[in-house]
């Protein structure tokens, strides 16, 4: 698999992370424009083994997400989607997931005790996963 073509599978599979659903139109060349003017700092290998990682089990990207928020907040997994978070927030079609909903009190606090819960969960599996993968690389 080419470059692109990783970029592509990562694109989709950022916009259902992130946002629930399909990737909408001109989403994923948009990803695709980004990554290719950006010129990505050093790395440290932990990084680029997370990333592998990440397209090995695309379904760990819930647990990865969570785990590199504490443990590599500068690696490159973080950095993917962090760039996808914006370029999603940025378009007109899919800003109103990260804009808050006028809703009576409730809802909101019972939607963040929610995600909240879900988060601790995905980071109860993430940190040892971001842990066990960094270490990996180590002993060879």
């Amino acid at each position: 698999m080419n470059r692109e073509e990783l970029w592509r599978r990562e694109a989709r599979l950022f916009a259902r992370h992130l946002i629930g659903t399909r990737a909408p139109t001109g989403f994923i060349d948009q990803y695709i424009g980004a990554q290719k003017s950006l010129r990505w700092a050093r790395r440290h290998p932990m990084s680029d083994r997370l990333v592998r990682a990440f397209h090995r089990s695309p379904h760990w990207l819930p647990a990865l997400d969570a785990g590199t928020a504490l443990l590599d907040r500068d690696g490159l997994l973080r950095r993917k989607l962090l760039l996808a978070t914006a370029l999603l927030e940025a378009r007109t079609d899919t800003t109103q997931h990260f804009l808050p909903r006028n809703e009576f009190i409730a809802i909101p606090l019972i939607r963040v005790l929610w995600h909240g819960a879900l988060g601790v969960l995905w980071a109860c599996v993430g940190l040892p996963l971001v842990w066990i993968l960094s270490r990996r690389g180590r002993r060879r």
